[in-house]
């Protein structure tokens, strides 16, 4: 009884105003569903659910808007800044790193992956092949010291050869 006697003495009666936001849309459930079906494919509003996330986080400074550390990039500049993160054609993953430190946009891993996955030149250069030559076999030697193999090395400053029967 003593706890519950000093929660009402500290925390004081607040007028709790429930408010309908739905009040003023469309009256019928049909119209209601028009505007949530156009709601969900509407591009703006999908990007604007997805900042509602971390709003919290979001800064403006000097007409700069941030996140966090990671400064938020206009739509315009996104382009320009898929090139410069991927000039380097590093892959997919250094190129998601090398992002994540110091820029952010809804939607930006995936612009990322896009980019580099449609890029010719790693295409080119990150192709997969099997470079590994056949191991070659060769005759058993008939008598010992028929065969030699010889090869310099250096090790702790000293010059060393090395002959194999």
């Amino acid at each position: 009884m003593y706890l519950q006697e000093t929660v009402e003495k500290l925390v004081p009666d607040i007028e709790i105003n429930e408010i309908q936001l739905n009040a003023h849309l469309p009256n019928s459930p049909e119209k209601y569903e028009l505007f949530q079906k156009q709601t969900e494919s509407d591009g703006i509003f999908q990007q604007m659910k997805k900042i509602n996330e971390f709003r919290n986080e979001i800064t403006c400074i000097d007409n700069l808007l941030y996140k966090g550390l990671k400064l938020i990039i206009p739509i315009r500049l996104r382009k320009e800044m898929l090139q410069l993160i991927h000039e380097t054609h590093m892959g997919i993953v250094k190129c998601k790193t090398r992002a994540r430190e110091f820029m952010y946009w809804p939607g930006m891993m995936s612009d990322i992956q896009d980019i580099v996955e449609k890029c010719e030149t790693c295409a080119v250069n990150n192709k997969k092949t099997n470079n590994k030559e056949p191991m070659i076999t060769s005759k058993l030697p008939d008598r010992p010291s028929s065969k030699l193999a010889a090869d310099l090395f250096q090790y702790k400053g000293e010059h060393y050869l090395l002959t194999v029967d």
